[in-house]
């Protein structure tokens, strides 16, 4: 049980994940031959990065930095700074 109610920045992070899950899934599901891209929303904009290109993101919002990686056409978050780790799932520190 979660003991600290979830800030804006905690949402951010949940959202973020949620969203590269599903592309990735999309991705698999609807392949089409089209450059593939995730899409990122934060406090300093929105960003888009194509799969097609590995590569390493640092993104700071609301004050929690969260270390994407996109490699092999597929993104994960590498890292993060947000409580309990609910954004990561297994293996992320």
């Amino acid at each position: 049980m979660l003991s600290k109610k979830l800030t804006k920045a905690d949402a951010f992070i949940i959202i973020a994940a949620v969203l590269a899950a599903l592309l990735l899934l999309s991705s698999k599901l609807f392949t089409s031959g089209e450059d593939m891209s995730l899409s990122v929303i934060c406090d300093s904009g929105e960003y888009s990065y194509s799969l097609d290109e590995n590569r390493k993101i640092e993104l700071i919002s609301g004050g929690i930095r969260v270390n994407i990686v996109i490699k092999n056409g597929s993104a994960y978050i590498e890292s993060s700074e947000c409580p309990n780790k609910i954004c990561c799932g297994k293996g992320c520190r």
